[in-house]
């Protein structure tokens, strides 16, 4: 993604990148924000459709996704799939524009 002075402006929801950021808590999740989910290192770009009681988001497609603030914030075994983390600022698309 060189060359591009803000590369993830190229991503869209469903990509699929090489890395993940620093973890992202629930206090700094809005409306249209783009973040990684690891899913035993696949990391999967997904954007925030709404937040309130529950925080919508979409990993691409139609398909939405539904979490609670305090999932996002959980600090203990067994919730990685509901963990946010920031875009890196270096990293490789992994899948390819059609």
């Amino acid at each position: 993604m060189s060359g591009l002075l803000f590369p993830e402006m190229a991503l869209h929801a469903g990509d699929v990148i090489d890395s993940k950021g620093a973890r992202i808590y629930s206090k700094d999740v809005y409306k249209g924000l783009l973040f990684v989910q690891d899913h035993s290192g696949l990391y999967i770009v997904c954007r925030v459709k709404s937040k309130g009681e529950q925080i919508v988001y979409c990993s691409g497609g139609y398909e939405e996704s539904y979490t609670r603030p305090e999932y996002i914030d959980y600090e203990g075994q067994g919730f990685e799939s509901c963990l946010f983390y920031a875009i890196p600022e270096q990293f490789t698309k992994l899948n390819k524009e059609l």
